[in-house]
This record gives structure tokens, sequence and C-alpha cells, in this order.
């Protein structure tokens, strides 16, 4: 993750990926997408991390 690297959020990352946000969530959880990057009580996901992932 760089610094210019932008963060997304739930819906940004599955439209990018066009799938469901349950579907998102299961991926995470079974580790096929990265964890999250927790900033505060919020979740997002590195650009780069799931674009490398495509």
């Amino acid at each position: 993750m760089s610094i210019l690297d932008p963060l997304l959020n739930v819906r940004e990352g599955a439209a990018l990926l066009d799938v469901s946000i349950p579907t998102w969530h299961l991926w995470v959880a079974k580790g096929i997408l990265p964890p999250a990057v927790k900033l505060g009580g919020f979740s997002r996901w590195p650009k780069s991390e799931i674009l490398a992932f495509v």
C-alpha cells in the first residue's frame, strides 16, 4: 500500500469486482481477499491489493 493508494469501502470493493456485498465478506472471511485496514470503526481495503487479486 502506498501513500496515494485509495482505500475502498465494502460497497466500492464489491462493485469493483462485480460481486455482492455478502460474497465480498465471505471472500474476506475465507482469506481470498485481504483483511481490512481498520480506521476507527471503519473497514477499508487498499485498492492496489484488490486489483492484485484480479
